[in-house]
């Protein structure tokens, strides 16, 4: 947006929406995690509970691929020089540097950044498959099912219908030109993501269009088009989002 928007232009913005809040979710102690753009909604929460509620025990996870993709580098740092007690933990996934933790998250990981896990509201936003993991994980620990929450930057509709029992083969071909195994079913974007490829999102319901990606052959079940033209799906343009994998499938990135 801070690249293309012009004068002039009208942007649309939705109302806020959902339950995933540190106001209506209150607790002493909380872990926030996101994953990539997952941290969004978590820096929220941070700000405002170091501001209005700076007694609480808050510890952060923020999970990334590299070092370079961590988000609000310059204003974690500052929220931890203001607030000594507020623990902000990054794990990278890839050549992660001292302080940071390596690899993705694991039950040993998550112990040692949370100790007493039984005693913290967990709340989490990102992949699903990365939030699925991360409720394992409390779960295994001793935490709580009921004070578990997720945010996801999806629609629940859009995501049902996943065989896991079904594999099929997703071809990315360009810069990567490399195959991955995914469920039949999984939308595009969200196999995308669980294998780390380069794809821009932003809605995840198929009205925003930053997800638009070529399909260069196999089937898929397109669920919503937005405002793709005529033209743009005859030549193969899905929203990544709106799309399911139903057989072997390549797409161009």
């Amino acid at each position: 947006m801070s690249h293309e928007v012009k004068v002039g232009d009208q942007v649309w913005f939705s109302d806020p929406m959902g339950d995933f809040s540190c106001e209506k979710v209150v607790a002493d102690n909380y872990l926030l995690a996101g994953a990539g753009s997952g941290i969004t909604p978590v820096m929220s929460m941070a700000r405002w509970l170091l501001k209005n509620r700076p007694e609480v025990n808050l510890t952060v996870l923020h999970s990334v691929h590299s070092p370079e993709d961590v988000i609000f580098k310059q204003e974690w740092a500052e929220l931890q020089a203001k607030y000594p007690k507020f623990n902000f933990v990054i794990n990278a996934t890839e050549n992660a540097v001292a302080p940071m933790k390596s690899g993705r998250i694991t039950q040993q990981m998550i112990a040692e950044i949370v100790p007493n896990i039984q005693d913290y509201t967990v709340m989490t936003c990102g992949p699903q498959s990365y939030m699925d993991h991360l409720r394992e994980i409390v779960l295994a620990l001793g935490g709580s099912e009921q004070r578990f929450f997720t945010e996801a930057f999806f629609d629940n509709n859009i995501q049902s219908g996943i065989d896991y029992d079904k594999q099929t083969t997703l071809t990315i071909k360009g810069m990567s030109n490399q195959q991955f195994n995914v469920p039949v079913g999984m939308t595009l974007l969200a196999a995308l993501e669980e294998h780390e490829q380069p794809v821009v999102s932003g809605c995840r319901t198929g009205l925003c269009g930053l997800c638009k990606t070529k399909v260069l052959g196999g089937e898929v079940e397109t669920v919503r088009t937005g405002d793709l033209t005529a033209e743009e799906i005859a030549e193969g343009y899905v929203l990544a989002c709106s799309c399911r994998l139903k057989s072997d499938v390549s797409v161009a990135l």
